[in-house]
């Protein structure tokens, strides 16, 4: 295949570029903005610290990346309403921490004594407890499923799209077990997800329906 025919059927991992000024953005809005309100609930002082679910909370670095080039390579359609999930919810996700500053105070001093415990320390070096609700963890891992139950519907892989599930559920638990998040972050970041998915994913598919069943 010619380096044309390449770039025609992939440019459209192109559009990944557009997330060079939201990573600027985030690191401006991690400098500059102070929290003014601090997310906590009751329900996170009874959910205990897991130090283990810093693995699943790391995988979701991967996970995301993972998602677009799968994605990328096996259906521009796919990828496009990937992009557009990931992409729309963080910058609504970015008008809030600018509307709403707000922050966490759940991250109690933790010794360095295991890995589990250095790499939580480690991350938590790099990402202050600011800019929190929502929580893009939580927000990013549900697109990933979203996107693949999307992709494996039609083909019938309920196994694929289960265990898809197991490890979104698994990397949205991790952010209130690891003490990233309140649980407030987490029910905001649903809320979105939810609301970004019908948009995104079930009016398109619901009006293709619609446009089907009127030919018929």
């Amino acid at each position: 295949m010619s380096i044309r025919k390449l770039f025609d059927k992939y440019n459209h991992f192109l559009y990944l570029l557009l997330f060079i000024p939201t990573l600027i953005i985030f690191t401006l809005l991690q400098g500059y903005i102070n929290p003014q309100y601090i997310m906590h609930s009751p329900i996170d002082d009874y959910i205990p610290f897991i130090s283990g679910f810093i693995i699943f909370y790391v995988i979701w670095y991967a996970y995301i990346g993972w998602c677009f080039i799968y994605m990328g390579l096996r259906s521009r359609s796919e990828f496009m309403k990937y992009f557009k999930f990931i992409f729309f919810g963080t910058i609504i996700s970015y008008f809030i921490y600018m509307l709403f500053p707000n922050g966490q105070n759940l991250r109690n001093p933790l010794a360095t004594t295991d890995v589990f415990s250095y790499t939580i320390n480690l991350i938590r070096s790099v990402d202050p407890p600011t800019n929190v609700f929502p929580s893009l963890h939580v927000y990013n891992s549900l697109g990933v499923f979203f996107a693949v139950s999307s992709y494996y519907r039609n083909d019938k892989r309920y196994l694929s799209i289960t265990l898809h599930l197991i490890l979104s559920l698994l990397i949205c638990a991790s952010t209130v077990f690891i003490k990233q998040h309140s649980i407030l972050d987490v029910s905001a970041s649903v809320i979105l997800a939810f609301l970004l998915y019908f948009r995104i994913y079930l009016i398109p598919r619901l009006q293709s329906k619609s446009e089907l069943s009127e030919i018929k």
